[in-house]
């Protein structure tokens, strides 16, 4: 066992938070922007770039904005994506239904991995209002 076994204080977890957070943002931003360069031939990427660049804007506010709204709008905003991807898949993609739920797959993920990041990023940068 490692001898800095000791957790890390919170209020040294919300500073490294705060100051990686810009730069997980930058990543997510491109991530939305390469999705929806993808999304002019497919319109459900084109609902989840848009999405990852709503979420990667909301991760920063959430970050230093201490509001639990914040959190509840970028949930809203991610399942607002995945609901709109979801029906550009089925309503759009060929008869194979196959592919669209392997793309919704893959969508789902991302978009649900992101808000988490943000969640629990807003946690971390505001540990008495968690």
């Amino acid at each position: 066992m490692s001898q800095n076994a000791a957790p890390v204080p919170p209020e040294k977890l919300a500073r490294r938070t705060r100051i990686l957070t810009p730069f997980f943002a930058a990543v997510f931003a491109a991530v939305g922007v390469a999705l929806t360069g993808f999304g002019l031939a497919s319109p459900p990427m084109l609902a989840a770039g848009i999405t990852e660049i709503l979420l990667s804007v909301l991760l920063v506010v959430a970050v230093f904005v201490a509001s639990p709204v914040v959190r509840g709008v970028a949930l809203a905003v991610a399942g607002a994506g995945a609901a709109t991807a979801a029906v550009l898949a089925v309503t759009t993609l060929p008869n194979d239904l196959g592919i669209a739920a392997t793309l919704l797959l893959g969508i789902f993920a991302m978009l649900g991995l992101t808000w988490f990041i943000l969640h629990s990023s807003a946690r971390a940068a505001h540990p008495l209002r968690a």
